[in-house]
């Protein structure tokens, strides 16, 4: 997200102007997923994970752990 939505427009300038300089900061945008493990016998949810961070960013949850947890259980991945 811009600091501001745009650079200020500047009139007039010519080959001998001073330097126009304008900042705008941009930073990253909140972003969320969901992840749902489903028994996709019975439709029943046996667990979700919500995730957050910065757009572009990596979560550290892996589902790798909960699965074999699952599959331990009898579960199997599809």
């Amino acid at each position: 997200t811009a600091s501001k939505p745009a650079s200020d427009s500047v009139d007039g300038l010519t080959h001998d102007s001073k330097d126009n300089v304008q900042t705008i900061i941009y930073t990253s945008n909140q972003e969320a997923a969901n992840v749902t493990y489903i028994d996709d016998t019975t439709g029943k949810t046996l667990s979700a994970k919500d995730l957050t961070g910065d757009y572009g960013s990596t979560d550290p949850y892996r589902t790798g752990d909960t699965i074999a947890d699952y599959e331990k259980q009898g579960y199997q991945l599809v």
